[in-house]
């Protein structure tokens, strides 16, 4: 009786955990990638101090966008089963590369990138000071401590 108990208390505890991490679990190689993804966004936007990313996801490309943006946007079929993740950084931004017609440089507090492990060349990126209500949909977020390279 006392083991029942012991393997109930220790699946609530695990259950807990995957709740208070959102739910999702992303391997440690995943988790590299992302990070280094995300120091060398912070970097490239002026902001190397970034310590930590927040991660939603796997998901749609369309559910990341959509709660990312607060609007509709279209599906392109081969990306049905494909796994996205919206990377989310809090800094202070500059995006000298970014087109700006005579305006100064964009910048924020907050940038965000679609990331997919799997396909290529659909990495939208976004630059602002806050984020839509439509992101709570998405659940927590998985915190990445971005440490050093």
């Amino acid at each position: 009786m006392k083991r029942l108990i012991g393997v109930a208390v220790l699946l609530a505890i695990t259950l807990l955990a995957a709740a208070c991490n959102g739910g999702h679990r992303l391997s440690a190689p995943l988790q590299k990638r992302i990070a280094a993804m995300a120091r060398e966004k912070a970097g490239a936007l002026g902001d190397p101090t970034v310590k930590t990313a927040q991660v939603y996801g796997p998901a749609t490309r369309v559910a990341l966008l959509e709660a990312s943006l607060g609007q509709g946007v279209s599906e392109r079929l081969h990306e049905r089963r494909a796994r996205f993740y919206l990377i989310v950084l809090h800094g202070h931004f500059v995006c000298r590369g970014c087109p700006h017609l005579r305006a100064p440089s964009p910048s924020g507090t907050i940038a965000t990138q679609l990331w997919s492990p799997t396909v290529a060349g659909y990495g939208a990126f976004s630059l602002g000071r806050s984020l839509p209500d439509s992101m709570s949909r998405l659940g927590k977020p998985t915190v990445i401590r971005l440490g050093k390279s």
